[in-house]
Protein backbone atom coordinates (compact mmCIF):
# COMPACT_ATOMS: atom_id res chain seq x y z
CA UNK A 1 0.00 0.00 0.00
CA UNK A 2 1.19 3.59 -0.47
CA UNK A 3 0.68 6.87 1.88
CA UNK A 4 0.76 4.47 4.84
CA UNK A 5 2.20 7.07 7.04
CA UNK A 6 -0.43 9.36 6.78
CA UNK A 7 -3.70 8.84 9.02
CA UNK A 8 -6.78 9.33 6.47
CA UNK A 9 -10.00 7.44 5.11
CA UNK A 10 -8.77 5.15 3.01
CA UNK A 11 -5.50 3.83 5.19
CA UNK A 12 -7.29 3.93 8.23
CA UNK A 13 -9.50 1.34 6.94
CA UNK A 14 -7.20 -0.81 5.59
CA UNK A 15 -4.97 -1.05 8.96
CA UNK A 16 -8.21 -1.78 10.42
CA UNK A 17 -9.29 -4.92 8.25
CA UNK A 18 -5.11 -6.11 8.61
CA UNK A 19 -5.47 -5.49 12.45
CA UNK A 20 -8.61 -8.23 12.06
CA UNK A 21 -7.01 -10.57 10.19
CA UNK A 22 -3.84 -10.74 12.68
CA UNK A 23 -6.20 -11.20 15.70
CA UNK A 24 -7.41 -13.96 13.63
CA UNK A 25 -4.54 -15.86 13.31
CA UNK A 26 -2.92 -14.54 9.63
CA UNK A 27 0.78 -13.49 9.19
CA UNK A 28 0.52 -9.61 7.51
CA UNK A 29 3.07 -8.48 5.52
CA UNK A 30 2.97 -4.69 4.45
CA UNK A 31 4.91 -3.25 1.83
CA UNK A 32 5.04 0.43 1.29
CA UNK A 33 7.00 3.28 -0.25
CA UNK A 34 5.97 5.37 2.68
CA UNK A 35 7.19 5.15 6.39
CA UNK A 36 5.48 3.12 8.50
CA UNK A 37 3.27 4.90 10.94
CA UNK A 38 3.21 6.57 13.94
CA UNK A 39 -0.21 6.52 14.25
CA UNK A 40 -1.32 2.57 14.85
CA UNK A 41 0.38 0.07 16.28
CA UNK A 42 1.86 -2.61 13.39
CA UNK A 43 -0.15 -5.82 12.67
CA UNK A 44 2.80 -7.24 11.02
CA UNK A 45 6.02 -6.99 9.33
CA UNK A 46 6.99 -3.51 7.62
CA UNK A 47 9.05 -3.28 4.34
CA UNK A 48 10.08 -0.09 2.88
CA UNK A 49 10.03 -0.35 -0.66
CA UNK A 50 11.59 2.19 -3.55
CA UNK A 51 8.81 0.57 -5.53
CA UNK A 52 6.31 -1.51 -5.75
CA UNK A 53 7.64 -3.81 -8.37
CA UNK A 54 10.31 -4.43 -5.49
CA UNK A 55 7.40 -6.32 -3.46
CA UNK A 56 8.03 -9.97 -3.72
CA UNK A 57 5.12 -11.81 -1.58
CA UNK A 58 5.79 -15.06 -3.41
CA UNK A 59 4.66 -17.09 -0.67
CA UNK A 60 1.20 -15.13 0.34
CA UNK A 61 -1.98 -16.62 0.10
CA UNK A 62 -3.42 -13.17 -1.29
CA UNK A 63 -1.73 -9.96 -2.08
CA UNK A 64 -4.23 -7.03 -1.74
CA UNK A 65 -3.99 -3.91 -3.36
CA UNK A 66 -4.65 -0.70 -1.61
CA UNK A 67 -4.34 1.38 -5.45
CA UNK A 68 -4.98 0.51 -8.99
CA UNK A 69 -1.77 1.51 -10.21
CA UNK A 70 0.07 -0.92 -8.31
CA UNK A 71 -2.22 -3.86 -9.70
CA UNK A 72 0.04 -4.27 -12.83
CA UNK A 73 3.37 -4.35 -10.24
CA UNK A 74 1.69 -7.02 -8.42
CA UNK A 75 1.36 -8.81 -11.55
CA UNK A 76 4.59 -9.18 -12.24
CA UNK A 77 5.57 -11.09 -9.47
CA UNK A 78 2.46 -12.61 -8.31
CA UNK A 79 -0.26 -15.75 -10.09
CA UNK A 80 -3.58 -13.28 -10.70
CA UNK A 81 -5.87 -15.41 -8.53
CA UNK A 82 -4.36 -14.30 -5.28
CA UNK A 83 -4.28 -10.45 -5.95
CA UNK A 84 -7.22 -9.02 -4.67
CA UNK A 85 -8.03 -4.96 -5.34
CA UNK A 86 -9.11 -3.17 -2.19
CA UNK A 87 -11.37 -0.56 -3.95
CA UNK A 88 -12.40 2.10 -1.61
CA UNK A 89 -12.88 4.78 -4.76
CA UNK A 90 -13.09 4.61 -8.31
CA UNK A 91 -9.27 6.21 -9.28
CA UNK A 92 -10.40 7.61 -12.83
CA UNK A 93 -13.27 9.71 -10.67
CA UNK A 94 -10.04 11.73 -9.08
CA UNK A 95 -8.69 13.35 -11.92
CA UNK A 96 -10.09 16.37 -13.58
CA UNK A 97 -10.06 20.05 -13.79
CA UNK A 98 -14.27 20.61 -13.26
CA UNK A 99 -17.36 18.74 -12.52
CA UNK A 100 -17.59 16.93 -15.77
CA UNK A 101 -13.58 16.36 -16.23
CA UNK A 102 -13.87 14.23 -12.85
CA UNK A 103 -17.34 11.94 -13.75
CA UNK A 104 -15.25 11.46 -17.61
CA UNK A 105 -14.17 8.20 -18.26
CA UNK A 106 -10.44 7.90 -18.99
CA UNK A 107 -8.61 5.14 -20.80
CA UNK A 108 -5.57 4.32 -18.76
CA UNK A 109 -8.03 3.75 -15.73
CA UNK A 110 -10.44 1.55 -17.20
CA UNK A 111 -7.73 -0.51 -18.04
CA UNK A 112 -5.98 -0.31 -14.67
CA UNK A 113 -9.27 -1.48 -12.80
CA UNK A 114 -10.12 -3.67 -15.84
CA UNK A 115 -7.16 -6.03 -15.13
CA UNK A 116 -8.13 -9.67 -13.97
CA UNK A 117 -8.00 -9.50 -10.36
CA UNK A 118 -10.78 -9.73 -7.68
CA UNK A 119 -12.47 -6.72 -5.51
CA UNK A 120 -13.50 -6.22 -2.82
CA UNK A 121 -15.92 -2.92 -2.76
CA UNK A 122 -16.72 -0.12 -0.23
CA UNK A 123 -19.73 0.80 -1.82
CA UNK A 124 -23.21 0.01 -3.59
CA UNK A 125 -21.91 2.36 -6.48
CA UNK A 126 -18.81 0.75 -6.72
CA UNK A 127 -20.68 -2.68 -7.21
CA UNK A 128 -22.94 -1.28 -9.94
CA UNK A 129 -19.66 0.36 -11.56
CA UNK A 130 -17.65 -2.69 -11.36
CA UNK A 131 -20.60 -5.21 -12.73
CA UNK A 132 -21.37 -2.36 -15.34
CA UNK A 133 -18.26 -1.80 -16.60
CA UNK A 134 -16.26 -4.86 -16.24
CA UNK A 135 -18.68 -7.61 -16.17
CA UNK A 136 -17.72 -8.40 -12.89
CA UNK A 137 -19.28 -9.12 -9.20
CA UNK A 138 -16.97 -7.84 -6.75
CA UNK A 139 -17.68 -8.17 -2.75
CA UNK A 140 -19.31 -6.32 -0.73
CA UNK A 141 -17.18 -4.60 2.40
CA UNK A 142 -18.85 -1.61 2.97
CA UNK A 143 -16.94 0.84 5.41
CA UNK A 144 -17.28 0.45 9.22
CA UNK A 145 -16.76 2.82 12.72
CA UNK A 146 -16.28 2.56 15.89
CA UNK A 147 -19.53 2.95 18.11
CA UNK A 148 -17.04 3.13 20.88
CA UNK A 149 -15.56 6.20 19.62
CA UNK A 150 -18.36 7.59 17.32
CA UNK A 151 -21.19 8.29 19.82
CA UNK A 152 -23.37 10.50 20.84
CA UNK A 153 -21.35 12.72 23.73
CA UNK A 154 -24.42 14.66 25.30
CA UNK A 155 -22.25 16.29 28.10
CA UNK A 156 -20.39 18.08 25.18
CA UNK A 157 -22.57 21.83 24.86
CA UNK A 158 -23.51 22.34 21.12
CA UNK A 159 -21.73 25.39 19.52
CA UNK A 160 -24.30 27.84 17.90
CA UNK A 161 -23.80 28.37 14.14
CA UNK A 162 -20.61 25.89 14.09
CA UNK A 163 -20.03 23.56 10.81
CA UNK A 164 -17.71 20.90 10.73
CA UNK A 165 -16.01 19.45 7.08
CA UNK A 166 -13.45 16.74 6.69
CA UNK A 167 -10.90 16.64 4.33
CA UNK A 168 -8.06 18.15 2.35
CA UNK A 169 -8.61 22.14 1.72
CA UNK A 170 -6.27 21.63 -1.24
CA UNK A 171 -7.59 18.59 -2.86
CA UNK A 172 -10.41 20.23 -5.85
CA UNK A 173 -12.26 16.87 -5.36
CA UNK A 174 -13.30 17.75 -2.37
CA UNK A 175 -15.33 21.06 -3.16
CA UNK A 176 -14.56 23.58 -1.04
CA UNK A 177 -14.89 26.16 -3.41
CA UNK A 178 -18.80 25.26 -3.63
CA UNK A 179 -18.89 24.96 0.26
CA UNK A 180 -17.47 28.51 0.70
CA UNK A 181 -19.54 30.03 -2.30
CA UNK A 182 -22.75 28.19 -0.33
CA UNK A 183 -21.85 29.60 2.87
CA UNK A 184 -21.25 32.98 1.45
CA UNK A 185 -24.79 32.96 0.16
CA UNK A 186 -26.09 31.74 3.67
CA UNK A 187 -24.56 34.73 5.10
CA UNK A 188 -25.71 37.15 2.88
CA UNK A 189 -29.61 35.99 2.60
CA UNK A 190 -30.36 34.49 5.57
CA UNK A 191 -30.01 37.43 8.26
CA UNK A 192 -30.90 35.32 11.12
CA UNK A 193 -27.53 33.81 11.16
CA UNK A 194 -25.00 36.11 12.96
CA UNK A 195 -22.20 34.33 11.48
CA UNK A 196 -20.58 30.90 11.19
CA UNK A 197 -17.50 29.01 12.24
CA UNK A 198 -16.42 26.65 9.65
CA UNK A 199 -14.07 23.60 10.63
CA UNK A 200 -11.92 22.40 8.67
CA UNK A 201 -10.35 18.83 9.49
CA UNK A 202 -7.76 16.62 7.21
CA UNK A 203 -5.68 13.66 7.96
CA UNK A 204 -2.07 13.99 9.01
CA UNK A 205 0.47 11.40 10.85
CA UNK A 206 -1.48 11.03 13.60
CA UNK A 207 -0.29 13.92 15.83
CA UNK A 208 -1.98 18.10 16.01
CA UNK A 209 0.29 18.95 12.66
CA UNK A 210 -1.09 22.55 12.38
CA UNK A 211 -3.97 24.61 13.39
CA UNK A 212 -4.62 28.37 12.03
CA UNK A 213 -7.54 30.93 12.28
CA UNK A 214 -8.78 32.87 8.95
CA UNK A 215 -11.44 34.29 8.32
CA UNK A 216 -13.11 34.30 4.53
CA UNK A 217 -16.33 36.42 3.28
CA UNK A 218 -17.84 36.58 6.77
CA UNK A 219 -16.97 32.71 7.81
CA UNK A 220 -14.76 32.09 10.54
CA UNK A 221 -12.37 29.04 9.27
CA UNK A 222 -10.51 27.33 12.00
CA UNK A 223 -8.15 24.58 10.19
CA UNK A 224 -6.97 21.43 12.05
CA UNK A 225 -4.39 18.35 10.94
CA UNK A 226 -3.47 15.52 12.36
CA UNK A 227 -6.53 14.86 14.75
CA UNK A 228 -6.81 11.33 15.69
CA UNK A 229 -10.64 9.76 15.74
CA UNK A 230 -11.39 10.36 19.68
CA UNK A 231 -10.32 14.17 18.80
CA UNK A 232 -12.94 14.22 15.41
CA UNK A 233 -15.27 12.90 17.16
CA UNK A 234 -15.77 14.95 20.46
CA UNK A 235 -15.71 17.98 17.59
CA UNK A 236 -18.47 15.89 15.46
CA UNK A 237 -20.35 16.43 18.45
CA UNK A 238 -19.52 19.99 19.51
CA UNK A 239 -20.50 21.22 16.10
CA UNK A 240 -24.37 21.99 15.16
CA UNK A 241 -23.64 20.46 11.33
CA UNK A 242 -21.20 18.34 9.52
CA UNK A 243 -20.93 18.73 5.86
CA UNK A 244 -19.43 16.75 3.14
CA UNK A 245 -19.30 18.94 -0.75
CA UNK A 246 -17.07 16.29 -3.10
CA UNK A 247 -17.49 15.98 -6.58
CA UNK A 248 -16.94 12.51 -5.55
CA UNK A 249 -16.53 10.27 -2.94
CA UNK A 250 -15.72 5.64 -3.05
CA UNK A 251 -17.98 5.67 0.55
CA UNK A 252 -17.96 9.57 2.27
CA UNK A 253 -16.88 7.79 5.65
CA UNK A 254 -17.10 11.50 8.18
CA UNK A 255 -20.54 11.69 7.44
CA UNK A 256 -21.36 8.06 8.31
CA UNK A 257 -18.91 9.20 11.82
CA UNK A 258 -21.47 12.41 12.33
CA UNK A 259 -24.27 10.14 11.95
CA UNK A 260 -23.43 8.15 14.68
CA UNK A 261 -22.14 11.03 16.79
CA UNK A 262 -26.09 12.42 16.56
CA UNK A 263 -25.00 15.64 14.66
CA UNK A 264 -27.12 16.25 11.27
CA UNK A 265 -25.47 16.53 8.07
CA UNK A 266 -25.92 17.62 4.62
CA UNK A 267 -23.68 15.96 1.30
CA UNK A 268 -23.68 15.94 -1.87
CA UNK A 269 -24.48 13.50 -4.47
CA UNK A 270 -20.75 12.07 -4.89
CA UNK A 271 -22.03 8.54 -5.20
CA UNK A 272 -20.38 6.83 -2.45
CA UNK A 273 -22.84 8.97 0.40
CA UNK A 274 -25.73 7.44 -1.86
CA UNK A 275 -24.97 3.86 -0.28
CA UNK A 276 -26.41 5.20 3.04
CA UNK A 277 -27.54 8.10 3.03
CA UNK A 278 -31.59 8.84 2.46
CA UNK A 279 -32.45 12.72 1.59
CA UNK A 280 -35.06 13.59 4.26
CA UNK A 281 -34.78 10.40 6.38
CA UNK A 282 -31.15 10.29 8.00
CA UNK A 283 -29.16 13.03 6.25
CA UNK A 284 -29.98 16.01 3.42
CA UNK A 285 -28.15 15.34 -0.20
CA UNK A 286 -28.32 18.47 -2.53
CA UNK A 287 -26.60 18.33 -5.94
CA UNK A 288 -22.74 19.06 -6.65
CA UNK A 289 -22.50 22.92 -6.92
CA UNK A 290 -26.31 23.84 -5.95
CA UNK A 291 -25.77 26.46 -3.65
CA UNK A 292 -28.95 27.76 -3.04
CA UNK A 293 -30.20 24.51 -2.13
CA UNK A 294 -27.32 23.65 -0.03
CA UNK A 295 -27.79 27.28 1.87
CA UNK A 296 -31.11 27.10 2.64
CA UNK A 297 -31.05 23.80 4.17
CA UNK A 298 -28.08 24.59 6.16
CA UNK A 299 -30.17 27.25 7.65
CA UNK A 300 -32.69 25.47 8.20
CA UNK A 301 -30.40 23.25 10.51
CA UNK A 302 -28.65 26.07 11.89
CA UNK A 303 -31.52 28.08 13.14
CA UNK A 304 -33.99 24.98 14.39
CA UNK A 305 -36.32 25.70 11.58
CA UNK A 306 -37.16 22.11 10.94
CA UNK A 307 -37.29 19.38 13.59
CA UNK A 308 -33.69 17.23 12.94
CA UNK A 309 -34.82 14.61 15.77
CA UNK A 310 -36.15 12.16 13.51
CA UNK A 311 -33.00 12.05 11.17
CA UNK A 312 -30.82 11.59 13.90
CA UNK A 313 -32.67 9.11 15.40
CA UNK A 314 -32.63 7.57 12.06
Amino acid sequence: MRYTRVFGGGTKIIFKHMQWLAKLGCTIEIYSNDKPPAWIKLPGKFFRVKDHYDSKPADADLVVVFTAYDIPKMLMNTDPSKVVHFCQGYEGYHIGRDFNDLRADKYLYTQLHSLPVKNILASKHLMNLFKTKFHREGHYLPNGIDFNIFRPMPEIKKEPYSILFVGSPRDPLKGMDFLIESLAHLISNYTEIPGLNLYIVWGGTGKAESSDVTEVKGIKIIKKSGLLPGEIAVLMNKVSLVVNTSWYEGFTLPILEAMACGTPTITSNNMGAESFCKDGVNSFIVNYGDTISFAKRASEILTNRIDTHLIVQN
